[in-house]
């Protein structure tokens, strides 16, 4: 007699920012990407369903025997309560993820067993063990994964005939890690300063496969190895695609790089410039980004005719309240698509965590209010937490005022217009939240303009 197949849900929970329907489908391309690997290395005497609750209502009363929920620190209290309604209902449940590994016995309260680190390896002994009556409290990924011989990550039975077109454009890994120290970073610190990559046949293998016109690489740094990145961008030009990725500045500095970037499909680069101080790059040790070559660089990849969005961080211990009007000069004088702006989060289990942790500064530990943007959680140097978060605000809303948003379109009216148009006005969240109601209430755009520019001369930094 044939043994039944076991039935495992993979979860992925939401966040309260998922609800807003311009966020809700870009949640689909990176949040998803843990459980659909997990799901890909699950043995074949599973039978696995995909939940990812940006997008459809949790059914706690499914029939499933294992449920394994993954999430990170601004979404993890969800997930415990996720967790214990499955546990009430007799349920086995599994945890992973950045904030599980960082925190297990904080996980181990709400979930039957923990997964430490990658869970590509240990992730089928976890079943057979979960079979034979035998499940771990941990399971430690000791050792980073082999990406050579990883499977495809499932895309199939899930929400994905939408993918790869501009607003959600197709996810694929290239590699995993980054062997920078930023003491900011939680993933780099997750992968151990380690950094493996997929063979370039695989990645094209699965191009073809899935057939998408615009993909996003959600790699930490696509372009941290020259030789890997060159490698990769000669093979992608005869696919005739679309593409954008994060990397660093330094890409400036191979001009060879940028232009096969160029011609093998890139169309935006998301860039961590983190600061316009220098100091406080030097503090987090990111000093290997020079912020005197920032617009010098900019210009380099502008050329090449690849819009930049920018990230930026505020409240380390160099900035004082001055950084946030510094900031938006800056941006003012650069070719930018736009800058997305995150307050210092100090994440469990990095460098950063434990020097703010030991000098008592960390003021609140509810896991809620570590998204970007959203609340300052720790006692700044220079300025209070709510000057952090007024001073942030500000320069939110005047970086994306219309009349902004406007002069960043002409600025890349000569390359890329439509796409980089598109990407300013309508796909980045921040931008449609604040220029859409000016849409709604004026009738000109002259008088957009206007009015636009007389608010930003009236808002003094708060």
């Amino acid at each position: 007699m044939q043994d039944r197949k076991y039935k495992v849900l993979l979860v992925n929970p939401t966040d309260n920012f998922s609800k807003l329907h311009f966020y809700k489908e870009k949640c689909q391309i990176s949040t998803t990407l843990s459980i659909r690997s997990i799901f890909a290395v699950t043995p074949e005497d599973f039978e696995v369903t995909l939940v990812n609750e940006c997008f459809e209502k949790m059914d706690f009363d499914v029939d499933v025997d294992i449920v394994g929920i993954t999430g990170l620190t601004h979404n993890v209290k969800i997930a415990y309560k996720m967790a214990q309604e499955f546990k009430k209902r007799s349920k086995t449940v599994v945890m992973g993820g950045y904030h599980v590994s960082a925190l297990p016995h904080e996980a181990k309260k709400y979930a039957d067993s923990v997964v430490v680190g990658e869970g590509d390896i240990v992730w089928p002994k976890l079943l057979q063990d979960f079979k034979q009556n035998k499940l771990k409290p941990f399971y430690y990924s000791k050792t980073p994964v082999d990406l050579i011989n990883l499977p495809f990550p499932v895309t199939d039975s899930f929400k994905f005939e939408k993918l790869g077109n501009l607003h959600t454009s197709f996810p694929i890994q290239a590699s995993r890690g980054c062997p920078n120290k930023c003491s900011f970073c939680a993933i780099t610190y997750f992968h151990k300063h380690q950094v493996r990559y997929r063979p370039i046949e695989k990645i094209v293998e699965e191009i073809k496969l899935k057939k998408p016109k615009y993909i996003f690489f959600i790699d930490d740094n696509l372009t941290i190895n020259y030789n890997f990145a060159k490698e990769l961008f000669v093979a992608l030009k005869p696919l005739n695609i679309k593409w954008s990725a994060q990397c660093s500045i330094t890409i400036a500095q191979h001009p060879e790089l940028l232009q096969l970037a160029k011609q093998s499909g890139c169309f935006c680069l998301y860039i961590g410039l983190e600061s316009i101080n220098q100091e406080s790059l030097n503090s987090v040790k990111k000093g290997f980004n020079k912020v005197e070559e920032y617009k010098k660089a900019i210009a380099k990849i502008n050329q090449c005719n690849i819009g930049i969005v920018s990230l930026l961080m505020f409240g380390f211990d160099n900035d004082t309240k001055k950084i946030f009007k510094d900031t938006l000069k800056f941006l003012d004088e650069v070719k930018i698509l736009h800058a997305e702006f995150s307050m210092v989060i100090p994440f469990p289990s990095t460098p950063l965590f434990e020097q703010l942790k030991k000098g008592s500064r960390i003021i609140d530990y509810d896991w809620n209010h570590y998204h970007p943007g959203n609340h300052c959680v720790f006692k700044p140097k220079n300025m209070t937490p709510n000057e952090l978060e007024k001073g942030q605000k500000w320069l939110l809303i005047k970086h994306c005022l219309p009349h902004r948003v406007l002069q960043r379109i002409w600025k890349h009216r000569k390359n890329n217009f439509l796409i980089n148009t598109y990407l300013i006005f309508v796909d980045i969240p921040y931008v449609n939240f604040f220029v859409v109601p000016f849409f709604v209430k004026l009738i000109s755009i002259k008088d957009w303009f206007e009015r636009s520019v007389a608010i930003d001369n009236k808002s003094g930094l708060p």
